[in-house]
């Protein structure tokens, strides 16, 4: 009980906070000097006067000990603070994109769902099916390929198509499956090459009404009902099934065909119905070739140069072959028969038969160049020889003609830049020449040598040339009883008549009278 009676007796230390303590100086007048215990910084303060009170708190917040730890702290704060709040926008991003992707999915489930609605109930057609998987193909092309929509979307389509190219002949009207088939390319990322969804659709859809139509009615022979389905659907067409048809229809057909072939009794030339083939199998074609040049070989021995049917059957495979085997054929079978029909053709200019040089040379363009040469190296022999004799003819005829005129005689032989006119008739016809540069009509008369020949053999007069007989380094020629010069680098003609004396420039309807007047005058 002391214990407790003495402990009673001390009086409690009150605390008072500084605003009680103003109030309550002010309320009593009093200037009595109090402690005041300041326990708000990190060290406990006992102060007398409270007019500095927050001046010193300032202070002392200036006074901060280890300044820079404090800024290190702070900055990792701000730092904590910044990467909190990224993490709450990748939060919030996340949280979007997972809303997003989930109304996707309810939307193509939603799609899906009505398919199979319709499905059941037997009103699902090709088109709608289209049209639902290439809105959501366009709307969420991300969602259509990571969730493999195009294999639900050929499985809805497969049935539908069998059921649409069912009774199709593709030989007869390849394009009227083209737009039907064309849609699902995209739809079913038909880009790959190999073992696509199109290309399983296309081999389960297409592949076997091609296989039918071709293995019951194409024929080796007629191949332009197959390249018009496959040049059609050259676009649609994948790798793997040009190639199939190609490995598995064309070639075991043109095989057995190839082989049969005889181009003795068959009117239809065999490049017609395998050279359709060589941008599509190529060397494959190969293959056949050796029978190919076999059966030509068999044709040719048989052949005469007369036949210009070898040409047209054989010329299309110069391309063809390789170098070494088409100059074979031509050695074997074609160089010794134009040498035969080349050592039989005759040079006869008096009535001249060349029906045997255009068989030869119907070759030319085929023929090995060195192989031809040897073939007109025997036409010129025989050219050369005719050439010869009939040479000194026309010298002969030439002296005739000259005395005819009136002309000094000139013995063969000699230069001929010998003039064999006399002077009077060189300065008229110098005269002429500058002077005469149109016809009687005002117009220019524009000539060439054939066409001088042409006229005269018309009009059935002598057109020749006149040896040794030069004018102003021209050559001068016979036409019928007249002479004339053609000027070849301006296409003039100039005639000397011998009544007149003179050479004049004429046109040919002038050039034949003349003629016709000087013989009127000889006689």
């Amino acid at each position: 009980m002391w214990s407790k009676q003495g402990r009673s007796k001390k009086k409690k230390k009150g605390y008072v906070t500084a605003e009680e303590f103003l109030v309550k100086k002010q309320e009593h007048g009093l200037d009595v000097v109090h402690k005041v215990v300041d326990m708000r910084g990190p060290q406990v303060r006992v102060l007398t006067n409270l007019e500095n009170l927050n001046a010193e708190e300032k202070s002392w917040e200036d006074d901060v000990p280890m300044p820079e730890l404090q800024h290190n702290d702070l900055r990792n704060e701000r730092e904590t603070v910044a990467t909190l709040q990224k993490e709450k926008e990748e939060l919030i991003n996340d949280a979007n994109q997972q809303k997003e992707q989930l109304d996707s999915m309810e939307e193509i489930v939603t799609v899906v769902e009505r398919l199979c609605h319709d499905c059941q109930t037997g009103t699902l057609t090709l088109d709608s099916v289209a049209k639902s998987f290439k809105n959501l193909q366009k709307r969420l092309p991300n969602e259509y390929k990571l969730g493999s929509l195009s294999t639900i979307a050929c499985s809805f389509a497969l049935p539908l198509l069998l059921r649409e190219f069912k009774g199709w002949d593709p030989l007869k009207a390849p394009e009227n499956r083209l737009t039907v088939i064309s849609v699902w390319k995209d739809l079913l990322q038909g880009d790959e090459i190999f073992d696509s969804l199109y290309t399983q659709l296309f081999m389960e859809v297409v592949f076997p009404a091609v296989t039918i139509s071709s293995t019951n009615t194409w024929q080796a022979r007629d191949p332009e009902p197959l390249l018009k389905f496959i040049e059609s659907w050259e676009e649609l067409m994948p790798h793997q099934a040009l190639q199939t048809i190609l490995d598995n229809i064309v070639m075991p057909k043109l095989s057995p065909s190839v082989s049969s072939w005889d181009p003795i009794r068959e009117h239809i030339a065999i490049h017609k119905w395998v050279h359709p083939w060589l941008p599509l199998l190529g060397q494959k074609l190969d293959t056949f070739y050796p029978v190919i040049r076999n059966r030509l070989e068999s044709f040719l021995h048989v052949w005469h140069p007369s036949d210009v049917s070898a040409y047209m059957i054989l010329s299309p495979w110069k391309p063809v072959f390789d170098p070494g085997s088409w100059e074979q054929i031509t050695v074997r079978s074609i160089i010794p028969k134009l040498l035969a029909v080349m050592n039989e053709f005759q040079v006869n200019p008096a009535d001249q038969k060349l029906d045997q040089f255009h068989w030869v040379f119907t070759w030319v363009g085929v023929m090995p160049v060195h192989r031809m040469l040897r073939i007109m190296d025997v036409f010129f022999d025989k050219w050369q020889e005719s050439c010869h004799p009939m040479n000194q003819l026309y010298a002969g005829l030439d002296m005739m003609n000259q005395a005819a005129e009136g002309l000094d005689v000139v013995q063969p032989g000699v230069s001929e830049n010998i003039s064999y006119l006399k002077a009077r008739e060189q300065r008229q016809f110098q005269a002429a020449v500058k002077i005469q540069q149109v016809d009687d009509m005002g117009s220019s008369v524009d000539l060439s040598l054939k066409e001088v020949e042409f006229h005269a053999q018309q009009n059935d007069l002598l057109f020749k040339p006149k040896p040794g007989r030069m004018q102003d380094g021209h050559q001068v020629y016979g036409f019928g009883n007249i002479s004339i010069i053609i000027d070849s680098l301006n296409q003039k003609v100039f005639a000397f008549a011998q009544t007149e004396d003179q050479w004049s420039l004429v046109s040919l309807e002038q050039l034949v009278k003349l003629e016709k007047n000087s013989a009127k005058k000889r006689r």
